[in-house]
């Protein structure tokens, strides 16, 4: 690789534990709903929910109305206090995490975190202590526009005012890597056991530190 002067840094999964399983099925046993059916109605509405156009209230109501369960304000309020729940108990930063920014800090590389995300994302990176180790943070539902779009990518680059031929992407998803190099950013996967499977077309490691020497 040319010399990198920034990182832009994936949220889940690449600095943060989340285990999307659990986390659905504490959330659907909550609301009475099949499992299967509660996952594929949060897949279905991700893009909404990262974009910003969704609330916590108005995504547990859509996800209950997919599953054919009656949304009242009161069990849509307890899924929302749950899923705030699990945000706090059931997400913490990788061992490294803090590690590998503070290394990054050091070289004077300036970071980016870019994360698919809803509006509590920027309340835990704050307590876990991340947000301060970050130049940047662009969160899809703060600029309305999620991974693998493009211009995520170019939002976070402008906010660095680094070019994107000078960065590096790091993420767990292949589709979220290939989004970074379309738009011009090179890309590392970071893949962990049970995580998405390594692609080939990027340069992988197990762990954040790795990341380092491929740096430059």
């Amino acid at each position: 690789m040319t010399a990198v002067t920034a990182c832009l840094v994936d949220v889940y999964e690449t600095l943060v534990s989340y285990d999307f399983g659990s986390h659905s099925r504490k959330l659907s046993e909550l609301a009475g709903a099949d499992l299967a059916a509660w996952q594929a109605a949060q897949v279905a509405l991700t893009p909404d929910f990262d974009a910003g156009r969704l609330t916590i209230d108005a995504a547990m109501t859509r996800l209950l109305s997919e599953c054919g369960i009656e949304a009242s304000p009161e069990l849509t309020r307890t899924l929302a206090r749950a899923d705030a729940e699990w945000t706090r108990s059931g997400c913490a930063p990788y061992p490294e995490a803090v590690e590998f920014l503070r290394a990054l800090r050091a070289r004077n590389t300036k970071i980016a975190l870019v994360s698919n995300c809803g509006a509590d994302t920027r309340p835990m990176l704050e307590r876990m202590g991340l947000i301060d180790l970050a130049d940047e943070s662009i969160l899809s539902c703060e600029v309305g526009t999620p991974k693998p779009a493009p211009e995520i990518y170019h939002r976070a680059l402008d906010a660095l005012g680094v070019p994107a031929g000078e960065a590096v992407m790091i993420d767990d998803q292949p589709s979220y890597c290939a989004g970074a190099e379309a738009a011009g950013v090179r890309a590392i996967q970071v893949t962990r056991p049970g995580g998405a499977a390594p692609d080939p077309r990027f340069p992988g490691v197990s762990g954040l530190l790795e990341v380092l020497p491929l740096l430059g």
